[in-house]
C-alpha cells in the first residue's frame, strides 16, 4: 500500500474531475438538431459553444454544455419573452425532453438529464475595443434585463492566464473551485469563480493546490463574494450570485470552506490533513493510501 502527499491527491483529484473527451464530444448529434430547429424559427447567425467545457474548466457529471445563439430576430426590452419563445419553440421540437427557463438560459435536459444543454439567446452589439472580439446582449441572471458578454475575450483571457505560472495552473484551480462548489451545493456563479481563479492565479509563481485553494477560498472570504470588474474590460461587473439570498448562503458555505482549508495546509501531508480536504470537498476527495 502506497501514500499520496496532499498535492499529490489534488493531482488526482484533478484527474477525476476532467470530463473524457468521449463525454465532451457526446452531444454532437444534439448539436446540429437544435441550430436547425432555431434558425428554422428565429435566424441564427452563430451558435456556438462558451462556458466550461469550452475553456476546459468542466467538471466531470456536473457540467452542463453552454451554448451561445447569435439570434437574427429583433432583441426586445425585456429578456425574458424570447426565453419563453425559446423553450415553447424547442419544446414543440423535442415533446419527450424537459425544457425550461432557467435564467439566463433556456435548460434542455436530454436523456432525462444525463445530457445537458443551457442556450443563451444574444444580440450582437459591436466589437471589444480590447480584443476585437464580438460583445453581445444576453439575459440577465438576475432580473428581465440585459447584461454584456463577451465569451471570447473571456476564454482568451482564462488561455493567458492558464500559463502563468505553469501551464494548467489557472484551469486547474477553476476546476477545483467549481468541484467545491457542486459537491457542496453551493449557490454561486461557475463563471464567476473561474474568472476570479485566473485573476488569481496572474499573480502567482508557482502553483501548489493545497495552498493556492486555501489561499483563493481566502480571498474570495475577504471581498465577500464582492461583484468582479470583468479583467477583459468589455462587460462591466461580474457577480458571484444571482440574489441576495444565494449570497447570504454561498458566504455561509465559503465561510465553512476557509475553515476547512486553513485547517487542511496547516496540518499538510499527515492524516488529519487528508480528513479536512475530505470534508471541504464532501467526502470526495482522494483517499491518502493507494
Amino acid at each position: 500500500m502506497g501514500t499520496r502527499t496532499l498535492d499529490g491527491a489534488f493531482r488526482e483529484l484533478l484527474s477525476r474531475l476532467t470530463p473524457t473527451k468521449a463525454e465532451v464530444e457526446a452531444g454532437a448529434s444534439h448539436r446540429q438538431s437544435l441550430r436547425d430547429c432555431l434558425d428554422t424559427r428565429f435566424g441564427v447567425y452563430r451558435f456556438f459553444e462558451t462556458g466550461s467545457f469550452s475553456h476546459g474548466t468542466g467538471v466531470r457529471f456536473f457540467s452542463d454544455t453552454d451554448m451561445i445563439v447569435s439570434l437574427k430576430t429583433s432583441q426586445q426590452a425585456s429578456s425574458l419573452p424570447i426565453l419563453v419563445t425559446i423553450r415553447d419553440f424547442l419544446s414543440i421540437r423535442f415533446p419527450s425532453t424537459r425544457i425550461y427557463v432557467s435564467r439566463p438560459t433556456v435548460r434542455v435536459e436530454f436523456g432525462g438529464g444525463y445530457e445537458t444543454w443551457e442556450i443563451v439567446p444574444a444580440f450582437i452589439r459591436g466589437k471589444s475595443p480590447m480584443t476585437g472580439e464580438p460583445v453581445y446582449s444576453i439575459p440577465s441572471a438576475s432580473n428581465d434585463g440585459w447584461i454584456l458578454s463577451s465569451p471570447e475575450s473571456h476564454l482568451k483571457y482564462v488561455n493567458d492566464s492558464n500559463s502563468n505560472p505553469e501551464y494548467g495552473a489557472a484551469k486547474a484551480l477553476a476546476r477545483l473551485a467549481k468541484a467545491w462548489k457542486y459537491y457542496n451545493s453551493v449557490p454561486i456563479s461557475s463563471f464567476y469563480l473561474e474568472m476570479q481563479a485566473a485573476q488569481y492565479m496572474r499573480g502567482q509563481s508557482s502553483f501548489l493546490p493545497s495552498l493556492d485553494v486555501m489561499y483563493y477560498l481566502r480571498h474570495l472570504q475577504r471581498i465577500r463574494l464582492g461583484d468582479l470588474q470583468d479583467p477583459t474590460g468589455d462587460t462591466g461587473w461580474i457577480s458571484a450570485t444571482s440574489s441576495s439570498s444565494a449570497r447570504e448562503e454561498a458566504l455561509r458555505h465559503l465561510d465553512s470552506a476557509v475553515f476547512h482549508a486553513n485547517q487542511m495546509a496547516e496540518a499538510g501531508d499527515t492524516t488529519l490533513g487528508f480528513v479536512w480536504a475530505d470534508l471541504l470537498f464532501d467526502h470526495k476527495f482522494p483517499s491518502q493510501y493507494f
